[in-house]
């Protein structure tokens, strides 16, 4: 919905001003440089109860519109010596949430101690994914948009506000980058959802292995749960002083797996790109582990190869988001053998609503892509992509389901996009 907060609009125009006022001083080391980049899409997508997004922070859409995928890129960097620099970005996309944190994508410093050893303290990428640091940047990569049955989830973990530290160095091989970092993020939607965690003690390690034409990295992320909040969330604190006491001890594991608090999520991932000729084939694979009701464990997965003719480049995509537990918010078996048909049935009355909310939280989706990028100029690409996408019964994948929350559309979506993408 594009919505800018008065935040934002200070940001850009402070970036303006410095712009200008060091315009004139361009030669002279001040060491501040401004770029960015841009993608203009035309999406269709078919289904009207499914509504496409291409992050969970997004809004979502049905039939034609330039908002899923249209995307402008703002970036500062000032450097303060030869050593130390700060960097800022800004994305305006198609976020539910006007809160700042949601656009802010980039501000850290960045200290380089020698040419192997870096520390960068404030908001940065997490490094958790292969492209985490340019999924926004469709000129990077062949696709519209990095698949989102990877790369949709990334919007609540993509960003760390921490410190990281990295090490690069050349071996036999090629170059051996490995970095740590530690710090907590935020999953906010306050306005339309109303649905917030934080993700605390956050720790992140990355170790990627690259060459000319091949590079492969593996990942893991580990994190606490703390401070679920949603509408509701205050009723299901307080259940337990409202029903009997024989029920207790299931409304007590009920709040447990959906307020979450003190759970201990992980992501571990590994991926990798390898080009030959013409040929490139791009791979990637993460898990992500969790006991969380309203966010159970799954396999995120992809495996993509591209051919390209001249200023042509061809591809097809194979992604899938794979549910790996049953729903489940008590101990179902063991309250159908504990208790009579009455108390189950008024255990039920509380369990169910929960559990279908619990549903629509776990992704379950298949997708078939292929497309064509056109490299029509320099750093200017047009691309068209289509996107079929199955999705699992009882789960509305990585969509957002329409207001009504009827399910009549069925469960196939095919998202067509045509779009023009740039850097700057």
């Amino acid at each position: 919905m594009f919505i800018i907060s008065k935040r934002l609009t200070a940001f850009i125009a402070l970036s303006t001003l410095f712009q200008l006022g060091f315009s004139n001083l361009a030669h002279a080391d001040v060491g501040i440089t401004f770029n960015g980049f841009a993608n203009l899409g035309l999406t269709y997508s078919s289904n009207d109860d499914l509504l496409f997004r291409r992050s969970i922070l997004n809004d979502g859409h049905s039939g034609f519109s330039v908002k899923p995928d249209s995307i402008l890129g703002l970036q500062t960097s000032l450097r303060f010596s030869k050593n130390l620099d700060a960097v800022g970005q800004v994305i305006l996309q198609d976020r539910q949430s006007s809160a700042f944190t949601n656009f802010l994508e980039l501000a850290f410093f960045r200290y380089q101690f020698n040419r192997h050893w870096l520390v960068k303290a404030g908001r940065f990428s997490t490094n958790a994914y292969l492209f985490t640091d340019s999924r926004h940047v469709s000129y990077s990569f062949n696709w519209a948009r990095a698949p989102i049955d990877m790369y949709s989830p990334a919007g609540a973990v993509g960003t760390l506000n921490g410190i990281q530290v990295e090490y690069v160095t050349s071996i036999d091989w090629g170059t051996l980058k490995v970095s740590g970092a530690l710090g907590e993020t935020k999953f906010s939607d306050p306005e339309v959802t109303r649905f917030e965690v934080d993700y605390n003690n956050m720790q992140i390690f990355s170790a990627e292995l690259s060459r000319f034409n091949w590079r492969v990295q593996l990942a893991h992320v580990r994190a606490d749960l703390e401070n679920v909040s949603f509408d509701g969330v205050e009723q299901i604190k307080q259940l337990d002083n409202f029903v009997p006491p024989v029920l207790t001890p299931f409304i007590n594991e009920l709040q447990a797996n959906i307020l979450g608090t003190g759970q201990t999520i992980s992501f571990t991932s590994i991926g990798g790109t390898y080009s030959t000729g013409d040929y490139e084939l791009v791979a990637e694979h993460g898990f992500y582990q969790s006991d969380w009701s309203l966010g159970l464990a799954s396999a995120f997965s992809y495996i993509s190869l591209a051919k390209t003719f001249a200023n042509l480049t061809g591809f097809i995509t194979y992604s899938e988001v794979d549910r790996r537990k049953a729903i489940q918010v008590i101990d179902e078996a063991a309250a159908e053998q504990a208790l009579p048909a009455p108390l189950l049935a008024q255990l039920g009355l509380i369990t169910d609503p929960l559990r279908q909310k619990a549903s629509l939280n776990s992704a379950d989706q298949q997708s078939f892509i292929a497309g064509v990028r056109w490299d029509l100029a320099v750093k200017w690409a047009a691309k068209i992509q289509l996107n079929h996408v199955r999705v699992t019964d009882g789960s509305i994948g990585l969509f957002l389901l329409e207001g009504s929350g009827s399910r009549s559309a069925g469960n196939h979506v095919n998202i067509l996009n045509l779009s023009l993408s740039t850097t700057f």
